[in-house]
């Protein structure tokens, strides 16, 4: 806590300045300026930006309560403690009708400046914590609204700069496990440590793999400053960050007015598909002239890695052709190809020689993803998992969706894996499953009619089940009911 002390009486200086001292280390507190009257104090804010004033009333030029009146709109933020030799009510009265956090009448001793600085530092932190919360409601209505709609009363104007960063987190899929939750605790214990900074912070939690981080409350030159050293502090974390599965790229704009936030935000999402070509767990700074985005191959990209993050490689392995052809055809400079080999080789988890080719990296992936298509073992297991389910709920509404969401697989993968492991589609196996069900209960039940048989195995149509049992018996269902029974009355 910077700390401020104005008196016209050295002693007085001296006597608040050694108590101050004695309570640095508990209280964290730093003594950053001394004013020996009320004009000087005035230069002492302007520099030093002080969280806490202790002033004197009665000095020369201006008096404390003076000073303290012509700066409270310029310094908002200090908070302001009286301490006099007058202990007169006229003087308290006036004091705490401009504002003032506490009132002390000299001399001062240590247990006053202990209650003082305990309750100030609460103050400190109630304040900075609704301001966080403000910041962020207030950005993610203006995300979401797209800067139009009405919000709450808060301290941020829409005039008001703030600056984003945007923090883009790519997986790795051979370790990642829904660790996401760690990485965002990661990013807010970072925030939690730039408390003394002058300027409010909040985060953002977009999506999965996406955060924003909004600073406010100082100059726009003080933000860009500021930015740029948290974006060089988050990449520092990086190693924090992989040990949970992700490498992480702040992209850091100029700063903007809380109007233009959406605007903003969408061309950093837009731009951070870069990372591919100019490095990952690093950060950049927004360009703002256009740039070859080679959009085919960042198209392609991208769709490998959400194919390969569902487990759909069947569809991973077709698409890795397209990918490889945009790699010959794409022209990149060396520097481009290395960045883009390390964002490869980060999410797929791949140790290739540092001399690799992009097309050797993508063989490497390629075979990597044939591994986990296998005919028998995994493969064969989970389908065997799959029909025992079906087998158990054929009577209910049932799909490729439902069952993928099952085994936690992609529907396009599943019934390719389906039909190879058991030599016919998903759907022709639930409808003879379902056809035999309706057999038994045709011959169990003689009187239950057709349209709750069609019902007790998964069909809401009788008219439908009645065509299905057709085709797969040659026979209509009270047709069949009667050969059963027929046959068996004669064996009797």
């Amino acid at each position: 806590m910077r700390v401020v002390i104005a008196d016209d009486e050295e002693r007085a200086r001296k006597i608040l300045r050694q108590l101050l001292e004695e309570l640095e280390g508990s209280f964290d507190l730093h003594l950053v300026g001394e004013a020996n009257n009320g004009k000087q104090l005035l230069q002492v804010l302007e520099t030093h930006h002080p969280d806490i004033a202790f002033i004197d009333i009665r000095m020369p030029e201006l008096s404390g309560l003076e000073a303290m009146q012509a700066c409270m709109k310029a310094y908002p933020e200090v908070i302001w403690v009286v301490v006099s030799g007058y202990s007169e009510f006229e003087y308290a009265q006036q004091a705490l009708r401009l504002g003032v956090f506490d009132y002390v009448v000299k001399p001062v001793s240590s247990e006053d400046l202990q209650r003082i600085l305990t309750k100030a530092i609460a103050l400190k932190q109630q304040t900075k914590m609704q301001e966080t919360a403000q910041l962020e409601r207030y950005g993610m209505h203006l995300l979401h609204a797209q800067g139009e709609g009405t919000f709450e009363q808060n301290v941020w104007d829409s005039q008001d700069e703030v600056l984003p960063l945007f923090c883009v987190f790519d997986a790795c899929s051979e370790k990642v496990s829904n660790q996401w939750g760690m990485c965002v605790q990661e990013i807010r214990s970072i925030l939690s440590h730039l408390d003394e900074l002058k300027l409010c912070i909040g985060g953002m939690e977009l999506s999965e793999g996406e955060y924003c981080i909004l600073m406010a409350g100082v100059s726009r030159h003080e933000l860009q400053v500021q930015g740029k050293l948290l974006a060089q502090w988050i990449c520092r974390k990086s190693d924090a960050f992989h040990r949970l599965g992700y490498a992480v790229t702040v992209f850091l704009a100029e700063a903007t007015e809380f109007s233009h936030l959406h605007q903003h935000l969408g061309a950093m999402k837009k731009s951070s598909r870069e990372r591919i070509f100019r490095g990952i767990d690093t950060y950049h700074v927004l360009l703002t002239q256009e740039q070859d985005i080679k959009e085919q191959l960042t198209d392609s990209c991208f769709a490998l890695v959400a194919m390969y993050q569902q487990h759909d490689y069947m569809q991973f392995i077709q698409e890795l052709v397209s990918f490889k052809l945009h790699c010959e055809t794409t022209q990149m400079s060396a520097q481009e190809k290395g960045c883009l080999r390390r964002f490869l080789c980060n999410v797929f988890d791949l140790d290739v020689q540092q001399e690799s080719t992009l097309l050797m990296v993508a063989e490497a992936i390629r075979i990597q993803a044939g591994q986990r298509i296998k005919p028998e073992g995994d493969g064969h297991r989970l389908i065997q998992q799959v029909v025992s389910y079906i087998d158990a709920h054929y009577q209910e509404e049932i799909g490729i969706d439902r069952l993928s969401e099952y085994v936690h697989m992609t529907p396009n993968y599943l019934s390719t894996l389906f039909h190879a492991q058991m030599g016919k589609p998903f759907i022709k196996y639930l409808t003879e499953k379902r056809i035999e069900g309706a057999k038994h209960l045709l011959v169990l039940q003689p009187t239950l009619p057709i349209c709750e048989v069609a019902h007790q195995v998964g069909y809401a149509s009788p008219r439908y089940f009645t065509k299905k049992f057709l085709q797969i018996t040659s026979q209509y269902p009270n047709e069949y009911r009667r050969y059963i029974l027929h046959s068996e009355m004669q064996k009797e």
